[in-house]
């Protein structure tokens, strides 16, 4: 199935960037749209932002940045989505269905054991 969204809702100011003379979607956006499928969430409104946040980051803390951004030096470097980001983009909805904290929890933990077991298969000796 097709990821569908909608960010209509979202102020333009938020949603949109100027990039080489364009109007395109912000980074931001985009990692956002993405992540309400490894959160498990398909929204993000007024009542639920924080949990929307607390799987984020939790999702950033095992897999890390969600986006980059160029530095001043003209490399990339990792860019963490905040709080606020997640915050500002209250109004986005996509056809993500909602996971319980409990299967969400489950799926989190069964990656990071099965990470933890492929990384010992694979060490040297």
């Amino acid at each position: 199935m097709a990821l569908n969204f909608d960010l209509s809702e979202v102020p333009e100011s938020i949603r949109l960037v100027e990039e080489n003379g364009k109007t395109v979607m912000a980074p931001v956006s985009h990692a956002l749209i993405f992540l309400t499928m490894s959160v498990g969430m398909g929204e993000i409104t007024e009542k639920n932002w924080p949990k929307f946040w607390a799987r984020v980051d939790a999702e950033q803390k095992l897999h890390g940045a969600r986006l980059n951004q160029m530095g001043e030096d003209g490399e990339w470097k990792p860019q963490f989505i905040t709080p606020r980001d997640v915050r500002d983009h209250i109004g986005l909805r996509t056809n993500v269905a909602r996971m319980t904290d409990a299967a969400w929890r489950k799926c989190l933990t069964e990656y990071f054991l099965r990470r933890a077991e492929r990384d010992c298969t694979n060490m040297e000796d």
